[in-house]
């Protein structure tokens, strides 16, 4: 199987699971979201900026120590990440989401 067959393959299988993928180099403090995860939020593409900042602005208040907290154990203790939050839509109202994730260490650190 070629490269960008399998790319081809993993696209179908993350619009298939409506999920919103997105990567946070903590090296760089880039962010990348996908197409399907602005797309859940009301947006297109590049219409907000992708940044861990934009994301805690779009968190409902009395979503982000919760957050926060999950988001410390996974990174300091690698606790599995997985919250439930409120995310604003483009229309200002707010969207229950399963949030997860795994950050890949590297030597001890996250990155």
């Amino acid at each position: 199987m070629e490269l960008t067959e399998s790319a081809e393959i993993l696209k179908l299988i993350i619009e298939g699971t409506n999920a919103g993928i997105w990567d946070w180099d903590f090296e760089t403090g880039e962010v990348f979201w996908s197409e399907n995860f602005y797309g859940l939020l009301g947006y297109v593409p590049g219409e907000i900026t992708a940044k861990i900042e934009t994301f805690y602005d779009l968190l409902h208040p009395d979503d982000k120590a919760l957050v926060t907290k999950a988001l410390n154990a996974h990174l300091k203790h690698k606790v599995p990440y997985r919250v439930e939050a409120r995310l604003r839509t483009k229309e200002n109202g707010y969207k229950y989401f399963e949030c997860t994730g795994k950050a890949v260490f590297e030597d001890g650190l996250c990155g």
